[in-house]
C-alpha cells in the first residue's frame, strides 16, 4: 500500500464548515486511498452513511475515530531501547 501524507492544516480548516464530507475528502485527509478507506468501513472501523447511492461521512463521527487512534508510544515497552534502559537502571 502506498502512503499518501495527510493534507496540511490550512486544508484541515476548510472540512471544519462542512457537515458530510466525501470518500475522496476523507482520503485526502487521513492519506489514505479509497481502497483502505472502504476496507476501513467494512471492517467497521469507520462509520459511513448513505446519502442515494453515495457513501459519506459525518465529520463529527470521522473526528471521534481520530480521536479514539491510539497515542504513539516513544518508548514501546517490548523495544530493545526500553529494555537496555531497564537493564542500566537496575546497575
Amino acid at each position: 500500500m502506498r502512503y499518501r501524507a495527510p493534507v496540511f492544516t490550512q486544508q484541515i480548516d476548510t472540512f471544519n464548515d462542512r457537515l458530510i464530507l466525501c470518500a475522496d475528502d476523507v482520503c485526502r485527509l487521513l492519506g489514505w486511498n479509497q481502497g483502505q478507506l472502504y476496507m476501513a468501513v467494512r471492517r467497521g472501523q469507520i462509520p459511513a452513511r448513505k446519502l442515494g447511492r453515495r457513501v459519506v461521512f459525518l465529520r463529527t463521527e470521522l473526528e471521534a475515530y481520530i480521536a479514539q487512534l491510539p497515542h504513539v508510544l516513544e518508548k514501546p515497552v517490548g523495544s530493545k531501547l526500553a529494555h537496555e534502559e531497564a537493564w542500566h537502571a537496575s546497575r
